[in-house]
């Protein structure tokens, strides 16, 4: 301990079985740490991670087995009646003085929505958290506890309790809560973030009534024998951390975090083709008008498209089975119409991506001859003067086409198909805002809203965007 700053080991029951979370934490004591947090999950994160022991069990052989200070990060409320937590708290404490205590949170779906009760608004779950720890203060006081509000409580006492009150910590990630634990709660728990972002929330902890409580700060760290292990776990385990905690609260099944990464890949997919619109410039009356008004109304047309055909899935086979398969539209028209159902959309599947394969081998083609002809790159701008056609672009294109084929597994071959696609809209609308500024004087008949000067905001949150979804690519790759 230096300067009054302990350091804990984090026993994640996510990750670990519970006997190899035990050997883990005795390793921790071992090696010099003091204090050790550990999580309280139904479900773990994702699917990748496949571990959730009962926490409440574990800690107080974990309290047996070392001599670390130990807390646990719990939402009380819903899936644990605070009375309950109350009862365990309590326990802990009475066998293990001055060595265990309580982070409560308003919870994630993800945990409570097993009760299969209402999940309230985070405001509403703000009230419940508060009225829960002043149920279990009340208990730990040795009052006898009845009311009615969020939680309903019977006339409840503890007969067993430490001979201290147990110490509650607020979990907070946003200034605006941190102010108001600080108001209730005997410390704070965060977690790392930029040291700016991070004092802004220690700050208004103290300004809320924090001043002189104690702050525990949770680091993620990923630690392997190679630095390329340890990147390669840090994906695999927890990948969803790129999540704003909004969304993490309200996600409610491991598989739900790899949809919303996969469905925005997937959307941003579905849309690429609409490009191949600007072919039909030159026989468009009014192309700088026509065109982007075709793209939108196209791209609006596909959206209600794609509700459609969401709402229709999930009314013929439930979301937890679709999420489960690799062809969801194959196991939909097989469970409506048979097997003749699924044999009709692989065949569509065939006809439809066989369509779209020669639509861009002859788009890009055409794009290579003229990136060619302007550079001078001979070879590649030869043409069949009767058909005028590219054949020497084609036959690129199509070489490259047929060695990408030659990988043979199709999520590789999507993953890197994706990341070109990312890397091109990152280049060409980089190329437009620059152009943009650059040359002010240029007519640009058709304009989007939401400029700040000469920088469309838009725009840029979209190039953000793709950027997120490359490197999401990117990640993939390596992990296959």
């Amino acid at each position: 301990m230096t300067n009054n700053v302990s350091v804990g080991y984090h026993a994640s029951h996510e990750q670990f079985k519970p006997s190899q979370l035990l050997a883990l934490v005795q390793q921790a004591e071992q090696a010099g740490f003091t204090h050790a947090l550990s999580s309280d999950h139904f479900l773990p994160w994702s699917e990748a991670q496949a571990e959730s022991g009962f926490a409440w069990s574990w800690l107080g052989a974990a309290l047996q087995a070392t001599n670390l200070e130990f807390g646990v990060v719990n939402a009380p409320g819903q899936r644990y009646h605070p009375t309950i937590i109350a009862q365990a708290v309590a326990t802990l404490c009475e066998m293990f003085p001055q060595r265990f205590w309580l982070a409560a949170g308003s919870g994630q779906l993800l945990n409570e929505h097993i009760t299969g009760n209402q999940w309230l608004p985070k405001v509403a779950r703000n009230e419940r958290l508060q009225e829960s720890v002043t149920i279990m203060r009340a208990l730990w006081a040795g009052d006898t506890v009845t009311q009615r509000g969020h939680i309903t409580v019977q006339e409840a006492k503890l007969y067993t309790r430490p001979n201290y009150t147990p110490t509650v910590i607020g979990a907070a990630i946003t200034p605006e809560t941190a102010e108001w634990i600080g108001s209730w709660a005997d410390g704070l728990i965060t977690i790392s973030k930029p040291t700016e972002e991070l004092q802004e929330v220690v700050d208004a902890f103290r300004r809320g009534g924090g001043e002189g409580k104690p702050m525990y700060l949770k680091v993620q760290l990923s630690y392997d024998t190679t630095l390329e292990k340890a990147r390669q776990g840090a994906h695999e385990q927890w990948k969803n951390n790129i999540f704003p905690s909004t969304l993490l609260a309200e996600v409610p099944t491991p598989a739900g975090f790899n949809g919303i990464m996969v469905a925005a890949a997937l959307s941003f997919f579905a849309f690429t083709g609409f490009e191949d619109a600007i072919k039909l410039a030159e026989e468009t009356k009014h192309p700088e008008k026509n065109i982007p008004r075709a793209l939108f109304t196209a791209s609006g047309i596909v959206i209600l498209l794609y509700l459609v055909v969401v709402v229709a899935a999930i009314s013929a086979v439930p979301f937890e089975k679709l999420a489960q398969v690799k062809s969801p539209l194959s196991l939909i028209t097989e469970t409506r119409y048979g097997r003749s159902g699924a044999i009709i959309i692989a065949v569509i599947a065939l006809f439809s991506t066989s369509n779209s394969l020669l639509s861009n081998m002859l788009g890009a083609s055409r794009v290579v001859y003229s990136m060619a002809k302007e550079k001078k790159i001979r070879l590649l701008a030869i043409i069949l003067e009767k058909r005028q056609i590219p054949f020497m672009a084609l036959i690129l294109i199509a070489v490259l086409t047929g060695t990408l084929s030659l990988i043979g597994e199709i999520k590789t071959v999507g993953l890197i198909a994706n990341f070109f696609v990312f890397i091109t809209f990152l280049i060409v609308n980089t190329a437009v805002i620059y152009l943009r500024i650059k040359d002010k004087k240029t007519k640009r008949p058709f304009r989007i809203p939401g400029n700040i000067s000469d920088i469309p905001v838009i725009s840029v949150v979209a190039i953000l965007l793709t950027l997120l979804l490359a490197v999401f690519a990117v990640y993939g790759l390596i992990q296959e």
